[in-house]
């Protein structure tokens, strides 16, 4: 199914208009966990009864809090990532935001997702959001199949001026390569010729990006 360019662009903006508002609604809880901070510290302590309780739970509104803008954040980076036009896409954030957002399917099973960044700013122009519904599939085809305290190990390199991501996992499959590229391809549309996938070893799913 081909999804219309406008409406995905429709849609990529409203949801980050939402995740831009979920994250003003935290902050103004952020703003009110601050001010009862300083009324319990500023306080006799006879003001207050169960004063050491208020303060643990004001710990934990402060902590939910951090997960939440957490959340939002990888979800708003997300949301700018809705077109289906080329565009010069830095590798790293991509995958920082495709794997914490995917960590709750892994989390359900009690399975360890592991991104293995770099500090250097790789860039490839391609279609974005095809190129993360091709990680997740590839992550998402380990998930599914392994079990709990697995982990899979996401990592990007550069080999000579084009780039590899690589998901990696101990756990070998029953799945043949045939059976691999022709479930990616009944799943995902990838018009990218310079994209190729491939699947080693039953264990192993290597993302090429190719430059030329």
């Amino acid at each position: 199914m081909t999804i219309d360019k406008n409406k995905l662009e429709f849609v990529g903006k409203l949801t980050a208009s939402v995740s831009h508002e979920i994250k003003n609604v935290f902050a103004s809880i952020k703003e009110l966990s601050g001010l009862m901070e300083d009324l319990i510290e500023f306080s006799d302590e006879s003001s207050f009864s169960h004063k050491d309780k208020i303060i643990s739970a004001n710990e934990k509104i402060n902590k939910q809090v951090q997960r939440g803008n957490e959340i939002v954040k990888n979800f708003n980076s997300f949301a700018h990532m809705f077109n289906d036009n080329k565009t010069d896409v830095n590798l790293n954030n991509l995958l920082d935001v495709i794997v914490n957002i995917s960590k709750r399917f892994a989390s359900n099973k009690n399975i360890q997702l592991e991104l293995k960044s770099t500090s250097e700013d790789f860039k490839f122009e391609t279609e974005p959001l095809t190129l993360m519904q091709i990680v997740f599939h590839s992550m998402n085809l380990f998930i599914e199949k392994l079990n709990a305290n697995e982990k899979i190990t996401i990592t990007l390199d550069k080999i000579e001026e084009n780039y590899r991501i690589c998901i990696h996992s101990s756990y070998i499959l029953d799945n043949s390569e045939e059976e691999f590229i022709a479930n990616t391809n009944g799943n995902i549309h990838v018009t990218d010729p310079n994209i190729s996938i491939k699947y080693l070893d039953n264990n192993r799913v290597e993302i090429d990006l190719n430059k030329n």
